[in-house]
């Protein structure tokens, strides 16, 4: 395992402090994020995009858009505009080829080889405070618009809520407490009553799940659980990192037999839906079975 050079402080009382990896983002281009998460065996994106294309046959019509918050360098993007596997970026930029390249360089060989990849009829919107990886992501195809707004401190722009209020579909794919709720929680404000998207999220089990629904509960709607296992996120990062999480778990009475076997961190796979919608079961078997476990 890394040592633990970089520790975030925690951000609020549910928060635990982990590897800090934002630093990731400060890159023009998408090779060491890949690289650093890579060698952790990254795979929330993949459960969140499998449950994402079940939407699409349940819920979406039409070119729906798709808003990811927190998009990063657009892991998504790749995966529901282009089909292209987490795994696959992940192999792709550790080769000592890329390495070597200049990062305008990379850009342009991305644009080439997500534009050789069939796109499926959908639009996404990225939302994420770090504007190099949102530059990245609209010149390489990954985004069709981008969004460096801070829903946490400034108002959901207007650009925005006419995509929210359209029907999109919100995803999030491993995005800290301390932002997701609240940015989910501006966001279903901000689309009003009249507009009812979807939204999936992904939060690590050492996080106090109940933020999440109190966010949901307010807005009228119902969280829930697509997988009854838990799911790999990635690899620890450190064995310091590995202990604050597991003894956060066991503080909150959660069995963390997994994380101590397999050396993951683990979250849960949620589907957020209007109270009405929520009534009518669901059969989420066929994305049970394509979830990627260690």
């Amino acid at each position: 395992m890394n040592d633990d050079n970089h520790i975030s402080d925690p951000k609020s009382p549910d928060d635990v402090p982990i590897s800090d990896l934002s630093y990731l983002y400060d890159e023009p281009d998408s090779r060491a994020y890949y690289q650093s998460l890579g060698a952790l065996d990254y795979r929330t994106p993949e459960h969140v995009q499998q449950l994402a294309r079940w939407c699409f046959g349940h819920f979406c019509g039409g070119e729906p858009w798709i808003l990811d918050v927190g998009c990063g360098f657009g892991v998504n993007g790749a995966g529901l505009l282009y089909g292209v596997a987490v795994q696959d970026l992940l192999t792709r930029y550790d080769s000592d080829h890329m390495r070597q390249m200049s990062p305008e360089s990379v850009i342009e060989l991305d644009m080439q080889y997500f534009s050789e990849h069939p796109r499926q009829p959908c639009h996404m919107a990225g939302l994420d405070v770090s504007r190099s990886s949102l530059d990245y992501g609209l010149r390489t195809g990954l985004l069709d618009v981008a969004f460096d707004d801070n829903l946490m401190q400034a108002p959901v722009p207007d650009d925005l809520i006419r995509i929210v209020a359209s029907g999109a579909l919100i995803i999030e794919s491993g995005v800290p407490i301390f932002i997701a709720p609240h940015v989910i929680d501006a966001l279903l404000a901000a689309a009003g009553s009249d507009s009812r998207p979807w939204v999936i999220t992904a939060p690590p089990r050492y996080t106090n799940v109940s933020v999440y629904s109190d966010v949901f509960e307010k807005h009228g709607y119902v969280m829930e659980q697509v997988s009854p296992d838990p799911l790999p996120h990635r690899q620890f990062h450190s064995p310091e990192e590995a202990d604050r999480i597991i003894d956060q778990q066991i503080a909150m009475g959660i069995d963390s037999t997994a994380e101590k076997q397999t050396g993951y961190i683990y979250t849960t796979l949620f589907l957020a839906r209007p109270a009405g919608e929520a009534n009518k079961p669901v059969d989420f078997s066929p994305v049970v079975r394509a979830l990627v476990h260690p």
